[in-house]
Formats: structure tokens, C-alpha cells, sequence
């Protein structure tokens, strides 16, 4: 196919170069696979938005925790 295709590049036959282009694609470009997320039992995927601001003081078991750590620190399920 790459061949043919580059065949009819070189003679500017453009229209014949793109249309193999396309056929040809699906086995040179693998394509990626989807993915559906899901939580616990199929329900919907937790989130858990941690900041350092002003008030990690009302917080101070997660002020106490290093950056890695606090990012790893597994959420009990509610």
C-alpha cells in the first residue's frame, strides 16, 4: 500500500496518494483504546481536591503530611 502510495506522490497524483494515505492509516497508527472510569460497584469515580492555602490550619493532620504523601493518602469511602 505504502508503495502504491508513494508511487502516485510522485507523480502528483494527489488525490490517488491521499485516498491510499487513508486506507493504509489504521495499520501504520494504532489507535488508542477508550477507557470508561468508574468508582467502587460502577458509581461514579471520587475526587479529592487537597490545597495548601491559608486554611490548612483548621486541617493540621493534613498540614503535617509532605507533599507526596498528602498527594498518595488513600480517602476512606464515604
Amino acid at each position: 500500500m505504502l508503495k502504491a502510495m508513494r508511487e502516485h506522490a510522485d507523480k502528483q497524483d494527489w488525490d490517488a496518494a491521499a485516498s491510499i494515505a487513508k486506507d493504509a492509516a489504521p495499520y501504520m497508527h494504532a489507535k488508542l483504546a477508550s477507557i470508561q472510569h468508574t468508582g467502587r460497584g460502577g458509581g461514579p469515580i471520587q475526587t479529592v481536591t487537597y490545597r495548601k492555602d491559608s486554611s490548612m490550619h483548621t486541617m493540621p493532620s493534613l498540614a503535617r503530611l509532605p507533599p507526596a504523601a498528602e498527594m498518595m493518602r488513600a480517602v476512606p469511602a464515604g
